[in-house]
């Protein structure tokens, strides 16, 4: 805390072990999300690619120099609220690091996109157990299909003790953030106490974000991401 005011950092990611969903995920959908030993030098679901080629941060020598204790500490809560520690924040929003990437693309289907978003939202509820007052989870929403969407953003703010739930802005099954489709999401994301949280990620596989529909003037500006 710094005089009076408490800084909270909104845009924090969390950094998953590569085998989240591999061993998380009830057979036989665990054979079908495979992240390569380096997190984000490839992200393969149902056997695709859903990382286009970029360079890999995580390799970086500045990186790994700078954040040397928290990749010697495979970046564990413990880590994360130490860097905060150094840094100054008080409370961290935490978004997914190969969430971002790993469950949306067209060709996944909500058979594996649901249990994909349960895994890692209960494996986020455990990782804020090491501080639940600073440090606060962001759920993944299945947005192939949006009653399911709705459901687990129930599940994740009521039961999990997340603070929202997280859309991106890139099309899904072509559909944009203002497609009647996700009404039922918006329904339940109206709760004041269940906000979902538009996140833009550009290196993903699939259409780029764009075309500014009726929902557009509800998401904030600032660095990338807005709040529905």
């Amino acid at each position: 805390m710094h005089g009076p005011y408490k800084v909270i950092d909104c845009h924090r990611h969390v950094v998953e072990p590569p085998d989240l969903w591999e061993t998380r995920l009830p057979a036989p959908l665990h054979q079908q999300v495979r992240i390569g030993p380096g997190r984000l030098d490839s992200i393969q679901v149902r056997g695709r690619a859903v990382l286009r080629g970029r360079p890999n941060f995580l390799t970086d020598p500045m990186y790994q120099q700078i954040l040397a204790e928290a990749i010697q500490a495979d970046f564990s809560p413990q880590s994360q609220l130490a860097d905060m520690d150094r840094q100054g924040i008080d409370v961290a929003v935490l978004l997914p690091m190969l969430g971002l990437y790993a469950p949306w693309a067209d060709h996944i289907g909500p058979d594996l996109s649901v249990p994909m978003c349960q895994v890692y939202n209960d494996w986020l509820s455990a990782y804020c157990q090491a501080d639940t007052a600073r440090l606060k989870g962001i759920a993944l929403l299945p947005l192939q299909d949006p009653g399911e969407a709705g459901k687990e953003l129930r599940r994740a703010v009521q039961a999990l003790r997340c603070v929202a739930g997280l859309m991106i802005p890139n099309p899904v099954l072509g559909r944009r953030l203002h497609d009647g489709a996700y009404d039922v999401l918006y329904q339940e994301g109206r709760d004041p106490g269940r906000p979902a949280r538009s996140e833009p990620w550009g290196q993903r596989h699939g259409p780029a974000a764009g075309g500014a529909g009726p929902l557009a003037g509800l998401l904030c500006p600032g660095g990338g991401g807005g709040y529905l």
